[in-house]
């Protein structure tokens, strides 16, 4: 099975499109139901048909100075961990070189929810009169989060108290956790069949994942690097080894040689999790090879 082995540490792109040229036709046939899809768990569902949701909107805000805008805080993501922020921030063009002329009187304030939108009591709440403000860090409007559902409502004023504009939306704060598993898509397999193997994230915490899973031999009582099988076709589209809490990685596909041993085999991969402190786990998915096909 020497003849298996692969280069290893190709990274980039360009790298793996080569790979792919090189892989066996066989190994880039039709994708299979397991190698599709990048959701394993849905931790954003309880959000999906919460009412009265009114996010600020893309682009500039149509009260505020030119180029002002808007976001929520964690890039916009709906899904927050434990020990991060909910709210707003702002962004503008030369904004922390520039006066803002804002004249706002702003009301944030934070609630808990049942699944169903139902405000179960007010957790926290930032008020603030703006004139003229220098720079971009006073304008934050943030709260410590903790598990649970939440409702962020957010209102502008003039300093004189005409209306301006109100939005609100939903988000989720789930626990750190970390659950990483290599799956495979059978548990035996003979000669000329295909082992299929991806990595799912069942945890909240994203973790960086090396390209490939090789795949090793048990001999006596060791295990011996044989293949480093190429990414399966599904991930020339979707090239993305970061994943997130309930995610999949993209898959990768082992043919089995004709002449492949009989014995235990397993995929393997090193991951890099990220929390209070970064650290790397290594992960395996065992499955076994029977003998040549009838």
């Amino acid at each position: 099975m020497g003849k298996l082995r692969g280069k290893r540490g190709c990274v980039a792109a360009i790298a793996l499109c080569a790979l792919l040229a090189l892989a066996p036709a066989s190994a880039l046939a039709a994708v299979p139901a397991f190698c599709k899809g990048r959701v394993v768990r849905d931790d954003a569902r309880p959000l999906r048909h919460m009412p009265g949701e009114h996010p600020p909107p893309e682009g500039e805000l149509p009260f505020g100075p030119r180029n002002l805008s808007m976001y929520a805080l964690n890039f916009g993501a709906k899904v927050v961990l434990d020990g991060g922020h909910l709210g707003y921030r702002f962004a503008a063009k030369g904004g922390n070189a520039r006066v803002l002329h804002l004249n706002w009187d702003v009301r944030a304030v934070l609630k808990k929810v049942d699944d169903r939108g139902r405000a179960l009591g007010t957790v926290g709440t930032v008020h603030r009169r703006l004139g003229e403000v220098e720079g971009l860090e006073e304008l934050q409007f943030s709260f410590p989060a903790h598990p649970g559902l939440y409702q962020v409502d957010i209102s502008f004023r003039t300093l004189a108290g005409r209306e301006l504009a109100s939005y609100s939306e939903h988000f989720r704060v789930v626990p750190r956790r970390v659950k990483l598993r290599v799956a495979v898509s059978g548990e035996t397999f003979k000669a000329g069949e295909t082992a299929y193997a991806r990595v799912f994230n069942l945890g909240t915490v994203p973790a960086i994942l090396r390209p490939h899973l090789p795949v090793d031999r048990e001999e006596g009582g060791a295990w011996v690097r044989v293949a480093e099988p190429p990414v399966s076709r599904e991930s020339v589209k979707e090239f993305r080894w970061t994943v997130g809490g309930g995610q999949a990685s993209p898959c990768v596909a082992f043919q089995v040689p004709a002449d492949a041993a009989p014995g235990s085999y397993r995929f393997t991969s090193s991951a890099l999790v990220f929390g209070q402190v970064i650290h790397r786990r290594t992960l395996t998915g065992g499955f076994e090879i029977s003998g040549p096909a009838p």
